[in-house]
């Protein structure tokens, strides 16, 4: 655990194993953070430790205590605190709820385990191990503060450590100063963020994007590059545009505390709220750590921790007062925004935490109204604007005597590029591949590293997955990339893969494609870019889409008339679109026939071009119909008020599809038909779901045979070591003498043993030398001469074979990989260490490779390794309830019978069972058309509780249905054929004074699952 913590390794699984390349990762670690020379202001460079020491103590201490005498009384700024929005009372009183014991549990399991430790020096992996035994002092010390609003000075010390930004860190300036706090103020403060976190939508206004649950930083690039587009393509007329970029300068560490109390009182925050949280910033304690060494303590009177989970939530407060000042102005006419069409709204300011993007229409008042406005937040809040890194850019028609006319109040110089913004590139038009080279440049930057240069290939593929595309991923979420750029970070990808790092010409054993298929498929699982890109971009299409309420989606919309899978839908062309826009659209038109409808009133859904019963096409029985007048063509022509048209679709579908249509549940209450996402059982769309969907178009088909091979060798316990020796072996992409030669890497294939050609056949099962260790065996394999196998043919079916014979402590399977192991072993030492042929070598290096893999996967699984945090979770029952627990004796049960057969379709019914407390029994059962076992299940439930409500107030629910109950506590995970049962499910439900839904078994619910495979039996 030490040397996995000091490593700080998080894409590895198993990252605690102690191999080379964790040691070299901490000692890289160390050397990058050690701290030997330090340039002071004046220029003179300090060598002497303590010296360095007491110069950063000395800077953050003035940092963090400013001058008071510099600071504005806040009462002369009243008007900024009027405007702020208040608590609604829903969640003001939402807020004053009582801590409970779980939400304390739930915020230790929401932190890593391996996070790095305060003063205290525990982790919180030390709380998940222990939790049974520290959860009581826990609890008493958080329950403390939340009586008594105090902590204990020893719980709120807090380390700085100093984060170099830079490859050469030489000034104060060139580290980030990051808070470790100790893991009790930690869990204090969580609790309070996961409480905070539910009010905040309504508190933060939509111009903020940052750390509000359901916004995302692509929306603030999305609005940015249409804005941007705005500028550059404006090339007439007399109004000018201007987008000014502001760097606020260490802006956690200067929030005053007197600015942030009175933000919350006048957001009307609870008195004990703001107490709370007042507390947690202004008792703590610093220390500096130098070189691993922590300076003196010293109080601070200013600032937010970087390392508090409550910092970033209190200062998106604070810069909400910057942010209703700037609505302010634009509604009193002081101040012009900019809308990117006629009829769009106007954008005036984008807030992503302390990267601020100012919009407005470029005129005297406009620019010196910004720079008083700017100019008073930081005189209230304590911030300081870093000029030297703000600038400005004007619309491509404002005149050059004009832009530095206008540029003088500002203080900042103007540029005509923006660069990037929140680490996107913002100038890009699609005809330059230029503005990407920094994200290849990143990655062969990463590749280079001297670190990275001892990783086996299991080790490569795992950095591949995990950091390599994580580096793109963040731009190719908003735009395209060119196809010149991912081929060059496909190709130094796949090199580094196959070569490592040193190798300039590496042999490349397999192809691209081999690589990009599923782990199950024979591949590896590496990432395709283009379509990763694609599935990126399409969730950022699917947010516009779905969510109208959106401001990017709003203006969207209103520029483009329509959002971009409507768009794409309709087939309409884009003209003077951004190229973010234009990358939405081309991606929308790729992914959407993986979309469908859930159907509402039908009125926009078309019965045959849209996917909207089931995942497949809807039928009609004849084709003469199709030519007929009053055939349907929307789903509503088939709707009779909120229920199919049992005739009409009986006689225009076909029996599959009829039945299909009349499964698909129509809700009560008429609402419009909703897009969804038909590769996810929920509707939703997901990258993962997205990225196979992309990838499947080009698959071939598949061996069952080979798929059940390959699944058993990527799920049963071993290390990765071996498991990428079997994939090469049974793709023979071993460096066989055989396959050097065939590539031209050398003359010689002659196998160094006997003599004869070295293939992997040969070397693994006919060698002389292989025949008599796999007889000598314990599997005691007598190898025929013929017919002779492919070593692949052989080990696949051998390898399936074995793993069916069930686990034992040795089990077949290993020894046989223990074995094809020491095999190849023994020919590599013989060819390049000059070793002598030695079978009995060959059975101790089988056995010693058996007893590592005893140890480390036969005795336990690689979970038990791992710190994991599931323990201490106790066993609960499976249940959802409503209202306050009560006395129940009123009992339901309920269940569904469904099966499909080829000849007659799908047979559905469901079945209930209701007990008054005064033991009078009600039955029922009814034939059904349902899609699943599941929305027969549900079918049940809302019949059952219908006839209870009308005659109890307390009820208690039996189902079989682990799923069912899953889906009453999250809605949004129901499937689409459940959706609208599960809404007026749960409506019914409510009514009631208390009602539980259980989870029991089969045989609990068995009155009720007789009744509906009995009406599931009888004849249509």
């Amino acid at each position: 655990m030490y040397w996995k913590q000091r490593a700080k390794i998080k894409w590895d699984l198993l990252g605690d194993q102690c191999t080379n390349f964790f040691f070299r990762s901490v000692k890289t670690r160390k050397g990058k953070n050690t701290i030997t020379l330090l340039k002071k202001e004046d220029g003179t460079w300090l060598r002497d430790e303590k010296e360095i020491s007491d110069c950063f103590r000395s800077n953050y201490s003035q940092l963090f205590n400013p001058d008071k005498i510099n600071q504005m009384d806040l009462e002369n700024y009243e008007e900024w605190f009027t405007e702020l929005p208040k608590l609604k009372e829903e969640d003001y009183n939402l807020l004053l709820q009582p801590f409970h014991r779980e939400e304390i549990k739930e915020a230790v399991w929401d932190m890593k385990p391996l996070k790095a430790p305060g003063p205290d020096g525990f982790p919180p992996v030390f709380y998940h191990k222990h939790w049974d035994l520290v959860r009581e002092d826990i609890w008493g010390a958080v329950n403390s503060f939340f009586t008594g609003g105090k902590l204990l000075k020893e719980v709120n010390k807090t380390f700085i450590t100093l984060i170099p930004k830079v490859e050469r860190p030489e000034t104060i300036n060139d580290f980030r100063p990051i808070s470790l706090c100790n893991t009790v103020y930690k869990i204090i403060s969580k609790c309070l963020v996961r409480r905070l976190k539910r009010v905040l939508p309504n508190l933060v206004g939509e111009n903020q994007n940052a750390f509000v649950p359901g916004r995302q930083i692509t929306d603030n690039c999305l609005l940015a590059n249409e804005m941007l587009h705005l500028l550059k393509t404006r090339k007439k007329g007399r109004k000018f545009l201007a987008v000014l970029k502001v760097d606020l300068s260490k802006a956690y560490d200067r929030i005053r505390w007197d600015f942030l109390e009175k933000v919350l009182v006048n957001m009307n925050f609870p008195a004990v709220w703001v107490g709370w949280l007042m507390e947690c910033v202004s008792t703590v304690r610093y220390a500096i750590l130098v070189n691993g060494s922590p300076t003196p303590e010293f109080s601070p009177t200013a600032g937010l921790r970087q390392g508090d989970p409550l910092s970033p939530y209190l200062f998106i407060l604070c810069m909400e007062a910057l942010s209703r000042r700037m609505e302010k102005l634009q509604r009193e006419n002081s101040l012009r925004g900019i809308a990117v069409t006629r009829n769009s709204e106007r954008i005036s300011h984008l807030f992503f935490a302390d990267d601020a993007l100012f919009s407005f229409e470029a005129t005297p008042e406009s620019c010196y109204g910004v720079r008083r406005t700017l100019e008073d937040f930081c005189a209230i809040s304590g911030e300081m604007i870093n000029y030297k890194k703000s600038h400005i850019q004007f619309s491509r028609n404002t005149p050059p005597k004009f832009i530095r006319f206008m540029r003088k109040p500002l203080g900042v110089r103007s540029q005509e590029k923006m660069g990037s913004y929140l680490g996107c590139p913002m100038d890009v038009d699609g005809r330059t591949t230029s503005t990407f080279n920094q994200i290849h440049d990143r990655v062969l930057q990463c590749i280079s590293s001297w670190k990275y240069s001892c990783l086996n290939p299991a080790a490569r593929s795992i950095l591949i997955n995990s950091v390599l595309v994580a580096l793109a991923a963040h731009i190719m979420s908003i735009y395209l990339l060119p196809h010149k750029t991912l081929n060059r970070i496909s190709s130094t990808i796949l090199k580094f893969y196959w070569g490592g790092k040193g190798q300039a010409r590496p042999i490349y054993w397999k192809s691209r494609d081999q690589l990009e298929l599923r782990k199950e498929e024979g591949g590896l699982g590496l990432r395709n870019l283009e379509n990763l890109n694609k599935a990126l971009l399409f969730r950022q299409v699917w947010r516009v889409s779905r969510n109208h309420n959106s401001l990017a989606s709003r203006v969207i919309r209103r520029k483009y008339g329509g959002d971009p899978l409507a768009i794409a839908r309709r087939g309409a062309t884009l003209r003077n679109a951004s190229w973010a826009m234009r990358s939405m659209v081309n991606c929308a038109k790729t992914l959407k026939l993986g979309c469908g409808i859930k159907v509402g009133n039908g009125r926009s859904t078309l019965i045959q071009e849209d996917i909207w019963a089931g995942k497949e096409p809807i039928a009609f029985r004849n084709r003469d119909f199709e030519n007929q007048p009053e055939k349907p063509e929307y789903v509503s022509d088939i709707i009779d008020g909120q229920s199919w048209n049992a005739n009409k679709v009986w006689n225009w579908f076909k029996r599959d599809s009829a039945q299909r249509i009349l499964s698909t549940y129509l809700p009560k209450e008429e609402k419009e038909d909703e897009i969804i996402w038909c590769q996810e059982e929920n509707g939703d769309y997901s990258v993962k779901s997205g990225y196979w969907y992309l990838q499947n178009q080009r698959k071939r088909g598949r061996n069952h045979t080979e798929t059940k091979f390959w699944k058993r060798l990527w799920k049963t316990p071993m290390s990765q070591r071996w498991r990428m020796f079997c994939w090469k072996l049974a793709h023979n992409a071993l460096p066989t003498k055989e396959n050097l030669s065939k590539r031209k890497i050398t003359q010689n294939s002659s196998c160094v043993i006997c003599g004869n050609v070295e293939s992997a056949s040969h070397l693994f099962l006919y060698c002389e030398v292989s025949k008599r260790i796999w007889s000598g065996s314990s599997l005691g394999l007598n190898i025929p001469e013929s017919p002779r196998l492919e070593i692949s043919t052989w080990f696949k079916n051998f390898f399936n074979y074995l793993t069916e014979e069930g686990s034992n402590p040795n089990p077949g399977w290993a020894l046989l990989i223990a074995n094809l192991w020491a095999i190849w072993t023994h020919r590599n030492n013989v060819i390049f260490r000059e070793a002598a042929v030695n079978p009995y070598g060959v059975m101790e290096v089988a056995k010693v490779e058996m007893e590592r893999w005893y140890y480390g996967f036969g005795s336990k699984g690689p979970e038990d390794r791992m710190q994991g945090i599931e323990e201490g979770r106790g066993p609960c029952t499976i249940h959802w309830e409503h209202g306050s627990p009560q006395h129940c004796e009123n009992y339901l049960q309920i269940d569904g019978a469904w099966k499909n057969r080829e000849n007659i379709g799908i047979r559905a019914a469901c079945g209930w069972v209701f007990i008054r407390e005064n033991h009078t029994k009600r039955t029922g059962s009814s034939k059904i058309f349902a899609l699943s076992p599941l929305q027969a299940e549900a079918h049940s439930l809302q019949m059952g509780i219908t006839v209870a409500k009308a005659e109890v107030d307390v009820l208690q629910v039996s189902t079989d249905s682990e799923r069912l109950i899953q889906m009453l506590g999250n809605p949004k995970s129901a499937p689409v054929d459940c959706a609208h049962i599960l809404s007026e499910i749960l409506c019914v439900l409510k009514q009631f004074s208390f009602c539980r839904v259980c989870k029991v078994s089969r045989s609990q619910v068995r009155e009720a699952h007789n009744l509906a495979v009995q009406a599931r039996r009888e004849p249509v």
